[in-house]
């Protein structure tokens, strides 16, 4: 910037190959080439078209096939601690979770915030 103004770098409204690569795959699905599912959006979809013909044990192999993208496993952890320094823990299995708001609450309460501007 010695002379005041920009004189190098990429030129206004030029595409990165990041841009580039996201334009063609949004061409490419726009025109039917690229599909978009993923393996594990096939067998989900597997899964359900199994429970709609009331096949159980078809659907009960894809969801024990899907089971782990879904639901990580819970690994066993080993607690050790200092002698003097025991490990504390806490079951809050049962503490109260606030309930969540439905949409319909969610926009009366924005409506009388903002003062119901749109009715």
């Amino acid at each position: 910037m010695a002379k005041g103004f920009k004189t190098g770098g990429r030129k206004v409204g030029s595409k990165n190959k990041t841009t580039i690569k996201r334009l063609d795959i949004a061409r490419d699905v726009i025109a039917g080439v690229r599909c978009t599912s993923t393996p594990l959006d096939v067998m989900l979809r597997a899964m359900e078209d199994a429970m709609e013909r009331n096949d159980l044990a078809a659907a009960h192999n894809f969801a024990k096939d899907c089971a782990p993208y879904v639901h990580p496993k819970l690994s066993a952890v080993e607690h050790s601690g200092d002698a003097d320094n025991p490990v504390v823990t806490k079951d809050v299995s049962m503490v109260d979770r606030p309930v969540r708001e439905t949409r319909e609450e969610f926009v009366a309460r924005r409506r009388a915030e903002l003062g119901n501007p749109l009715h």
